[in-house]
C-alpha cells in the first residue's frame, strides 16, 4: 500500500439533507463596519495615570503622537506596563516612537 492515504473515520454532521443547516453551522462572515462595537470582543478601558500620559505628546496639525518609550518604561507602574513588557519594549523599540493617528 505504501504512501496511499487511508480513510480512518467518518463523522456524520447532519442527516437532514438540508444544506442550509450546514451552511449556517460552518459559514462565517466578516462583521460589517456598521455592526461595531457588537462585532468586536469587549474592550477593557481605564484611565491612564498621569505619569503615563506625560510620556505622550500630540503634534497638532500633523496628526502625530510622539511616545517616549524610555520614559514610559521607567516611570509606569506595573498595572500600566508590567516589568517584563517594559523590558521587551526598551530592548526592541527606539526610545521615541512617532505614531500616525490620522
Amino acid at each position: 500500500y505504501g504512501d496511499v492515504p487511508i480513510l480512518r473515520s467518518v463523522e456524520v454532521l447532519d442527516r437532514s439533507g438540508s444544506w442550509d443547516s450546514i451552511a449556517r453551522r460552518f459559514a462565517w462572515q466578516q462583521p460589517r463596519p456598521q455592526d461595531f462595537p457588537l462585532a468586536l470582543a469587549p474592550l477593557s478601558l481605564r484611565m491612564l495615570p498621569q505619569e503615563a500620559v506625560d510620556t505622550m505628546a500630540l503634534v497638532t496639525g500633523q496628526n502625530k503622537l510622539l511616545l517616549n518609550i524610555g520614559q514610559l518604561c521607567r516611570s509606569a507602574d506595573a498595572q500600566v506596563l508590567p516589568p517584563a513588557v517594559a523590558q521587551l519594549l526598551e530592548a526592541h523599540l527606539p526610545s521615541h516612537v512617532e505614531l500616525d493617528i490620522s
